[in-house]
């Protein structure tokens, strides 16, 4: 069992034996640097009411702050101690800090990188080369199908255009028969009422002479069947005699 070092020290105003492999000196500096930090927190304004408890735990603290701060000002320290750098063949090795080496060893990698980027490039600049120029055939395709179609365009539209003005003609030529067709149709109106009203009155009138005719002949029957009954008489002219005037059939005949 190896042998440990017995030291009696006071840590956050207490006295208490620490045991370990180190020296006492090294034990007791460490026990000092303990206590001093305590004092200097108990020696504040702020930690007046602050209990034993607490000083442990803030001294704890501040000493952790203080050993990562140590831990990476090493660590700077460190990186800018020098390195072995392999050169090219031919060369010496040479010596550059690891801060240094870091930053070419990360220059180098996006060296690469680039290097690969530069390649992609150039391919998809090749790419694009091939597709430039078939757009290019498909532009030159697409404009000479866009001057037929041009072309073809001027000739309906010159094909419409007479169309229309045909159409306009026609429509006139329409309205022309339609306004002739209402005059005749009027024309056919007005002679079918003429032509009615004629027939009319030749109905009429054919009434009017078979009703005449057919008075005259009873007229003319009556007449004479009076004449053949009537005695003939002597014309004698006396006080008593009377004068009267028959009409039958357009003739008058005296009767005494």
């Amino acid at each position: 069992m190896a042998y440990k070092n017995m030291v009696s020290v006071k840590v956050c105003g207490r006295t208490m034996t620490l045991t370990g492999n180190e020296s006492v000196e090294y034990i007791t500096r460490v026990a000092n640097y303990i206590e001093e930090k305590a004092a200097m927190l108990r020696a504040s304004d702020n930690s007046k009411n602050l209990s034993a408890t607490m000083v442990s735990v803030l001294t704890s603290i501040n000493i952790a702050d203080d050993y990562f701060k140590a831990v990476e000002e090493i660590n700077k320290l460190k990186s800018q101690m020098p390195v072995a750098l392999d050169a090219e063949e031919g060369v010496d090795k040479a010596y550059i800090t690891k801060a240094a080496f870091d930053e070419l060893k990360s220059l180098k990698e996006e060296n690469e990188k680039l290097k690969a980027q530069a390649q992609q490039h150039k391919k998809d600049m090749e790419t694009r080369e091939l597709d430039v120029s078939d757009l290019e055939k498909e532009n030159k395709l697409l404009k000479e199908q866009l001057e037929g179609l041009e072309s073809q365009y001027s000739q309906l539209k010159a094909k419409a255009q007479a169309i229309e003005e045909d159409n306009i003609k026609k429509i006139a030529q329409i309205n022309h028969l339609k306004s002739m067709e209402s005059r005749f149709l009027e024309y056919e109106k007005k002679a079918a009422a003429e032509k009615a009203a004629l027939e009319n009155k030749e109905i009429i009138d054919e009434q009017v002479n078979t009703v005449s005719n057919a008075q005259k002949d009873v007229a003319e029957t009556q007449g004479k069947e009076q004449v053949q009954e009537t005695p003939k008489q002597p014309f004698h002219m006396n006080s008593n005699a009377k004068l009267k005037k028959t009409r039958t059939n357009n003739s008058y005949y005296r009767q005494i």
